[in-house]
């Protein structure tokens, strides 16, 4: 039983925020099995990181250019190169896969066209970005300078205007540019996370460990009260932020001037259709993406983030495969779970339209891929009427109790399942403090189960079913997406109880309490609007999935354990203990275990 999550070593600060891979735009490349990289200036590090993981990297650029990479040495399979008298590379001929300019097309004179021609191999290719009214006006002389000195030549659309790329579409007569336009797939350039930093980086400014709870843009991640006025204050940032995503999505689509365009040039250069690494994966499998348009979708913040490759049958409008990829092999065995989780669940004919089938999967340079049918339906949250009796509600809570109910067909002994549950807390003790009165109470919560006689059924855990990850289909039904969490053999009643937990949250938050512990506690320990409906959708799981009142209550207190051991890793040591919200979320539940709410949950 939870065999992935016992195997798990939960340490905090291995996945932090804006610590993600750089150099999306590599994906684009019919492959990533590459051996020399050439910079022609410094690049941002997060994107030297990527580089200096597929193969060797060389910086042709002047020692001040360097300052924030160096030592260089800290960097694996990167050099300088030595500059030359009359600007010659100081490579041999045909000796680099892949040509980095990061000045873009304005540093891109004749003579380094030439030089690095003289550079590439046969398949390599050159990545130089346009940016700029000048550039684009003089768009097509450039593609046609780049295909004249190197044999080749693919646009592509690129989002934010500025920074990392997260949006990559090939400006190719296909619907996919319109598309991720419609269902805004894109970055704005002017975010929060963008304004937050640039309010750290004044003069004077707090620092981002004392300002994560404090100031008119923090965010709630400690689950603390902002206070009215930091509510009001983020109620305006966000508004403003949408008009300027808005007014952004114009400029995208009528202003082509304005946007950003980034060159694939040489004499491989893509013509139509996917990368050809994807082409190579599906074909093993006997699916041929000749003439699929594409888009890759490469937004996040954490290095865990997969990046989507969307792909369109010829003649549909909208995707038919959703592909996700890895950036950093350290988090294959993630999507690995994934794929083999709806492969199982396929094989118990579970889910029917509303669950992913897998057509093709495998690895490339190391990456693990896995492509995905698309399910068609709008996001949850767009469906959602934050209330009692919301029918998407409904089907969220219908869907996680029939797939317990169907997968319940192993049964643990209680005391077996106490010692996981046991194992999790000793990890949980070890990163977070808890009061001495409220470690002992989840220790008898533990140990009450262990000294239940019958067994306890174990199911087919989703691991991650919050709002965000659920469709609503055409026919009402919720399709739980982003399945790289499951546990075939996993805890009845934790998904359910994670998914209301999102649901109050999100409804509260809809009437302006952006407090996540007071949202919660509004539903979950007080007698709200939504607390009958909580009641019911437990009971309901409880009776048919065949669960008694001891299991019931220790798997709530352990459910948001477990999930606090996961946020850990999200978190930097230092702040871990103080702005973990399940930890808090946890406290807060065993300070109210007598609440209205919660005992009828546990029927006492």
């Amino acid at each position: 039983m939870l065999e992935r999550t016992l195997r798990t070593r939960y340490v905090p600060g291995t996945n932090l925020r804006d610590e993600v891979a750089g150099a999306n735009w590599i994906y684009l490349l019919p492959s990533l099995e590459l051996k020399h990289i050439l910079c022609i200036g410094a690049p941002p590090g997060a994107t030297l990181a990527a580089l200096a993981r597929l193969g060797r990297v060389s910086i042709a650029a002047e020692p001040h250019a360097l300052a924030d990479l160096e030592p260089l040495d800290r960097w694996r399979n990167v050099a300088r190169l030595e500059s030359s008298a009359d600007g010659a590379l100081a490579l041999p001929a045909h000796s680099v896969d892949l040509a980095l300019v990061t000045g873009g097309v304005r540093a891109l004179d004749a003579a380094l066209r030439d030089e690095i021609a003289r550079v590439l191999c046969a398949e390599g290719l050159l990545w130089v970005e346009i940016d700029g009214l000048r550039a684009w006006l003089r768009r097509a002389a450039t593609l046609d300078a780049l295909r004249d000195s190197l044999g080749g030549a693919a646009l592509y659309w690129l989002t934010p205007l500025a920074g990392e790329a997260h949006t990559a579409v090939p400006l190719s007569p296909t619907v996919a540019p319109r598309y991720f336009l419609d269902q805004r797939l894109y970055s704005p350039t002017l975010t929060l996370q963008r304004l937050k930093r640039a309010r750290r980086a004044l003069p004077g400014a707090p620092s981002r460990s004392e300002n994560v709870n404090g100031g008119e843009l923090a965010d709630d991640a400690g689950g603390k009260s902002g206070g009215g006025l930091r509510a009001r204050a983020r109620h305006v940032t966000f508004g403003l932020l949408d008009r300027a995503a808005r007014a952004e999505q114009i400029v995208h689509r009528w202003l082509p001037a304005a946007s950003r365009h980034g060159v694939l040039a040489g004499a491989s250069a893509p013509e139509d259709g996917p990368p050809a690494y994807l082409r190579a994966l599906a074909a093993e499998r006997g699916l041929d993406l000749t003439g699929y348009g594409w888009g890759l979708w490469a937004a996040g913040a954490y290095s865990s983030r997969k990046l989507l490759f969307f792909l369109f049958a010829p003649g549909e409008s909208a995707p038919v495969y959703l592909v996700k990829m890895v950036r950093d092999p350290a988090f294959n065995d993630r999507l690995e779970n994934e794929w083999r989780a709806l492969e199982r669940l396929a094989a118990l004919g579970l889910g029917g339209d509303a669950l992913p089938r897998v057509p093709f999967a495998g690895h490339h340079a190391g990456l693990a891929v896995v492509a995905e049918t698309a399910i068609e339906g709008k996001p949850f949250r767009e469906m959602a009427r934050w209330s009692a009796g919301d029918p998407a509600l409904r089907a969220g809570t219908e869907w996680l109790t029939e797939l317990g109910r169907r997968t319940a067909t192993t049964r643990a002994p209680s005391a077996a399942v106490a010692d996981a549950l046991k194992q999790l807390f000793a990890q949980f003790c070890a990163i977070y403090r808890l009061d001495p009165a409220h470690e002992s109470f989840l220790s008898e919560r533990i140990a009450a189960l262990r000294a239940e006689v019958s067994e306890v059924p174990l199911v087919f855990q989703h691991g991650d079913p919050g709002t965000w990850n659920v469709l609503i289909t055409p026919r009402g039904q919720a399709a739980f997406l982003d399945w790289e969490s499951a546990e075939p053999d996993g805890m009845p009643l934790w998904d359910l109880f994670y998914f209301l937990r999102s649901y109050t949250v999100s409804a509260e938050r809809a009437l302006g309490q952006h407090d996540r512990l007071a949202g919660f506690g509004a539903h979950f320990l007080n007698a709200g609007s939504l607390s009958d409906t909580l009641v019911e959708a437990v009971w309901s799981y409880q009776e048919q999935v065949g669960l008694n009142s001891v299991v019931v209550e220790t798997l709530f207190y352990t459910c948001w354990l477990h999930r606090a051991l996961k946020q850990a890793t999200l978190l930097p040591p230092e702040r871990v203990d103080r702005d973990g919200h399940y930890a808090n979320l946890l406290r807060l539940c065993i300070q109210r275990r007598d609440s209205p709410t919660l005992r009828r949950i546990f029927r006492t």
